[in-house]
């Protein structure tokens, strides 16, 4: 343990350095305006681009506007070779915490200049385009940190944590590991936006 906090003193101000213009950027925009006739292709934008980001689709609805990943696991410091942490910030806070994150992005359209959501909730955007209608693409990402189901932490040291035993009423299905959603990373869903906007200017 002392060995790890050594490491990070020690690199902590050479990625200071080499972060320090991400730390300093502004959020932007989580949310894309999509032009009549160009929904398919932004729907494969996104997906091209979820993937290129190392992130593994789940939900795949072209015709209600839905796209949602699987959970992505990130160390912060501890895995340089995954980009998800954008801030030298949410690097440390990633290497101190188990996270993850998962994304979903929803396609609305938009009727007559007003940016509200259709009342026909049947309505396939698929379609939607033929009526020449703008459709908005809003990217949410949630930072989901994981726990131990029975974990009682030690404030003096780590290694004086212990988990809890369950009775023999427990249900052995229980799972082990449970998730709480911490916050949602604008971040990551601004850079998810341009870099969908920059494959739809290739």
């Amino acid at each position: 343990m002392r060995c790890r906090a050594l490491f990070i003193l020690m690199i902590a101000p050479l990625l200071g350095a080499t972060l320090g213009g991400c730390q300093a950027s502004a959020p932007g925009s989580t949310s894309l305006r999509i032009a009549p006739g160009a929904y398919t292709a932004t729907f494969q934008a996104f997906k091209d681009e979820l993937r290129a980001d190392g992130f593994e689709l789940d939900r795949i609805d072209a015709r209600a506007g839905v796209i949602t990943t699987r959970p992505h696991f990130s160390a912060g410091l501890a895995t340089p070779w995954i980009g998800d942490e954008s801030t030298i910030e949410q690097e440390f806070e990633g290497l101190l915490n188990r996270q993850q994150r998962r994304v979903v992005v929803k396609f609305t359209p938009i009727g007559n200049g007003a940016e509200s959501e259709a009342e026909d909730l049947a309505i396939d955007l698929r379609d939607s385009v033929a009526r020449d209608r703008d459709i908005r693409a809003q990217v949410v990402v949630h930072v989901e940190r994981i726990h131990r189901v029975g974990l009682r932490p030690s404030s003096a040291s780590v290694r004086l944590s212990s988990v809890a035993r369950h009775g023999q009423d427990h249900d052995p299905d229980e799972p082990l590991w449970t998730t709480t959603v911490v916050e949602q990373d604008d971040l990551l869903a601004a850079r998810i936006i341009r870099g969908v906007t920059d494959r739809a200017h290739r």
